[in-house]
């Protein structure tokens, strides 16, 4: 799990401190937080469509994050936040303990990748 602190706004910032937070962290999504619990998310995409609705850089992001995004538990097994992540097509998850305070980011594509094992093949 990484860590949150890098990726985290406050619900009263705009696109430009959003973009910025995403650039720095590059990892496509800001978690949206106010006194250490997670209220939202917001990607790059959602903010690609904030700009087609007309939205600037220096707008609030209070009506474009996602109020009710998919959330992990850190009691949650692994195979489970795995499945709920694919299911809803995330990349990310934002994993929160049992009082919904953050806590840290899952990244799903971490989970999927093949190890490499030490093994010597020989082809003939």
């Amino acid at each position: 799990m990484r860590s949150a602190r890098k990726v985290t706004v406050s619900p009263r910032a705009t696109i430009r401190e959003v973009l910025e937070t995403i650039d720095q962290a590059a990892m496509q999504i800001a978690l949206v937080v106010e006194e250490d619990r997670l209220v939202g998310t917001i990607t790059d995409g959602d903010l690609r469509r904030a700009f087609l609705r007309g939205k600037s850089l220096d707008d609030f992001i209070d009506d474009i994050y996602n109020v009710s995004p998919v959330k992990g538990y850190l009691s949650q097994p692994k195979e489970d936040l795995l499945q709920m992540a694919l299911a809803a097509g995330v990349k990310q998850v934002p994993m929160v303990d049992d009082q919904g305070l953050l806590v840290g980011v899952e990244v799903i594509d971490e989970y999927l990748r093949i190890s490499e094992k030490p093994n010597t093949v020989v082809v003939m």
